[in-house]
């Protein structure tokens, strides 16, 4: 990621290890990632199941105690990072269709 793409961020980033299930091209069914980071509009997902660079997903952040999907929106893929890192730091960028709240943020950063 560059600079360039920091400074075009209306919100900051804050390192979360929150769970999202998505719905993608990938496959009929959702599967659960682990977030990276998130932000108000924003997030980078964990995972080494990338869709395409624009395509709609749709998203659900796991209340992770019950499980249970609490807060579903949909959002594009805005960028990819799938080429000369780890399978551990592989993973897509996606922009929110609806800003978040900041209470949903402060559960999925914890204290």
């Amino acid at each position: 990621m560059t600079n360039d793409t920091e400074d075009k961020r209306r919100h900051p980033r804050i390192q979360s290890e929150g769970l999202l299930k998505v719905y993608t091209s990938l496959t009929a069914c959702k599967y659960t990632v682990k977030l990276a980071d998130i932000s108000k509009g924003g997030a980078f997902v964990r995972t080494i199941h990338i869709p395409e660079m624009g395509e709609i997903v749709t998203y659900a952040i796991v209340d992770e105690s019950t499980q249970r999907e609490r807060f579903i929106g949909n959002a594009v893929v805005k960028w990819i990072k799938d080429r000369g890192c780890s399978e551990e730091d592989m993973g897509f960028g996606i922009e929110l269709e609806k800003e978040l709240e900041d209470e949903v943020i402060r559960e999925l950063v914890g204290p």
